[in-house]
């Protein structure tokens, strides 16, 4: 039950202020370097899935 609760607070957390690796790949995006944003928002999505399984 622990873990869910601290599961669900980081989510909750995550959806309310982006990382700075989210806010530089958006903005890569946006200018159209699509290789560099994909590559950062994999790394994020690697790093929070880290973080979860702990």
């Amino acid at each position: 039950m622990n873990r869910v609760l601290i599961i669900l607070c980081v989510i909750t957390l995550k959806a309310g202020a982006q990382t700075s690796a989210f806010q530089l790949a958006d903005s890569l995006f946006n200018v159209g370097d699509y290789k560099k944003a994909i590559e950062l928002y994999q790394s994020e999505k690697k790093f929070l899935q880290h973080i979860i399984k702990k």
